[in-house]
C-alpha cells in the first residue's frame, strides 16, 4: 500500500513541479517552463514523440527512483507486533 501511496503523490508532483524542473527552458540549472504541462505542444520538441507519451516515459523514471528504497526501508522500521528474534 505504501508504493501505491508513494506512486500517487510522485505522480502529482511530477506532473506539478518535476517535468518542468527538468525538460522546461529556463537557466540551464531548473527549469521555468510546463508547469503542470501547460504550453505543451502535440509532439515534444523536435523529437515528433507525443508529449504525452514522453511524459508517462519520464515519469515512470522518477517513481522507479522514488519506489526502489522503500521494500528495504520497510525492513528496518521499528515494529511492534513481530516477535522477539524476528529478523
Amino acid at each position: 500500500m505504501e508504493c501505491v501511496f508513494d506512486t500517487c503523490l510522485c505522480g502529482i508532483l511530477y506532473w506539478a513541479f518535476g517535468f518542468a524542473f527538468q525538460f522546461g527552458k529556463g537557466n540551464g540549472l531548473i527549469g521555468h517552463q510546463y508547469f503542470l504541462l501547460q504550453g505543451m505542444s502535440a509532439a515534444y520538441g523536435s523529437t515528433q514523440v507525443s508529449f504525452l507519451a514522453f511524459f508517462l516515459f519520464q515519469f515512470a523514471f522518477a517513481d522507479t527512483g522514488d519506489d526502489r528504497p522503500a521494500p528495504s526501508a520497510h525492513r528496518r522500521q521499528p515494529c511492534s507486533h513481530r516477535a522477539p528474534g524476528d529478523a
